[in-house]
């Protein structure tokens, strides 16, 4: 673009230059425009699939509660029976001394006690396990989802960029024939130019 110009306005033909700074602009323009809206198209992409993800998608929310309010319950149910194994293990305990085992009240204590701690443990466990998993799938969407729009954004800049230099490439081609063809069919300092 800005070698026709030059050489339109060297050679006083207004138009040719006219005419190629308003091809070179609209190029521009017309890039500029394509790179925006690809950007803008990402985006929209990108948020009507969080919509559907985040407030659309409450089936998936309301099984992850549910999900979670079962394991809870189950793991209270647990406790709730190991406290009264462990109420039944006092008695016989208590039951096994006044008959004056003392040794059999000992290890029916110790028993108890060691039934107790494992199944609070194991309670524990499954909602420590169950929070871990649901804040990992959290995660693990929330990073999908970003990575989904940033591969769209680059796509869409790539594209247009590869389009814009593609046209920029035929429109310099175009003036580079404009050019030799010029040069060739005029007279420069009356040496005719080949």
């Amino acid at each position: 673009g800005i070698i026709t110009v030059a050489l339109a306005l060297i050679q006083g033909n207004w138009g040719v230059a006219w005419t190629a700074v308003q091809t070179a602009t609209s190029t521009i323009v017309t890039a500029i425009q394509g790179i925006i809206q690809a950007i803008l198209g990402a985006l929209g992409a990108f948020v009507t699939g969080w919509l559907d993800a985040h407030v659309l998608g409450w089936q998936t929310k309301w099984e992850t509660i549910k999900t979670f309010v079962t394991t809870t319950i189950n793991s209270i149910s647990l406790v709730v029976q190991a406290v009264m194994t462990a109420m039944q293990g006092i008695i016989a305990a208590i039951h096994l001394a006044l008959q004056g085992d003392f040794s059999g009240a000992w290890t029916t204590i110790k028993t108890t006690v060691t039934n107790l701690v494992n199944s609070l443990k194991e309670a524990v466990a499954t909602q420590f396990n169950l929070l871990k998993t649901i804040i990992i799938n959290r995660i693990t969407e929330t990073k999908d989802n970003l990575m989904t729009l940033f591969a769209a954004i680059k796509a869409a800049v790539i594209n247009r960029i590869t389009e814009t230099k593609d046209s920029l490439m035929t429109l310099f081609a175009a003036i580079k024939t404009a050019i030799v063809n010029r040069i060739s069919a005029s007279d420069f300092n009356g040496i005719a130019l080949r």
